[in-house]
């Protein structure tokens, strides 16, 4: 028997209660050992970033969660943005989370005119010590747009 149960991540608690709930109903008990699949979105453009560097981000997350997670073939012609996650009910929690950790991140803000100038030596020495990504373009007003690699 296949059970669905969907949720917003804002009720989380209560979706993993309403997931252990419904297998004491039908079983009589909760075993440890029941394996879950969590479907979750990842944007196409996203994916290989995600994954990372020969997938290192991805071995490194289904290691530590004892789960298995499964993308989308890039190569197909109908690219989608679902993933699943399969393992042990607080393992896919565990590794969607992680998984969410591993996203680009970019913050933008505007820099006063009369602000010093930022020379390109002190932005690379930056971005090389942080591991970011920061560009600078005058549109109007100047601003700084910073991104986790």
């Amino acid at each position: 028997m296949m059970v669905s149960i969907r949720s917003s991540m804002r009720f989380l608690d209560g979706l993993k209660l309403a997931v252990v709930k419904v297998i004491e109903y039908i079983t009589g008990d909760y075993p440890p050992i029941t394996e879950v699949t969590l479907f979750a979105d990842i944007a196409v453009q996203h994916q290989r970033t995600v994954m990372g560097i020969d997938g290192g981000n991805l071995q490194d997350i289904m290691h530590e969660t004892c789960t298995s997670i499964h993308f989308p073939d890039p190569h197909s012609r109908y690219r989608s943005s679902q993933i699943s996650i399969i393992g042990g009910l607080e393992n896919v929690f565990d590794a969607r989370q992680r998984i969410m950790g591993c996203l680009p991140v970019a913050i933008l803000f505007d820099v006063i005119d009369e602000s010093e100038q930022l020379t390109s030596g002190y932005l690379g020495e930056l971005m090389q010590s942080l591991d970011i990504y920061i560009s600078m373009k005058p549109k109007g007003k100047n601003y700084i747009q910073v991104m986790r690699k």
